[in-house]
């Protein structure tokens, strides 16, 4: 698996949550960049996305913990 992406699923492991922003500046990535492993992620039905005006959030599906 692609290291950014292992990094995201790790820092979402468990019950936490996170908004897209956050989520960048932890992998030393670009909000951009990031947005777009989410949004794999996201296809590949490991995480999950919601929004909490003004931010978009992300939580990792259960059933990939």
């Amino acid at each position: 698996m692609d290291e950014k992406k292992e990094m995201i699923l790790q820092l979402l492991y468990g019950e936490r949550e996170m908004f897209t922003l956050e989520i960048a500046q932890s992998v030393g990535a670009s909000a951009a960049t990031t947005a777009k492993y989410l949004e794999v992620l996201k296809a590949e039905g490991k995480v999950t996305s919601f929004k909490r005006l003004p931010y978009v959030y992300w939580k990792r599906k259960a059933c990939h913990e």
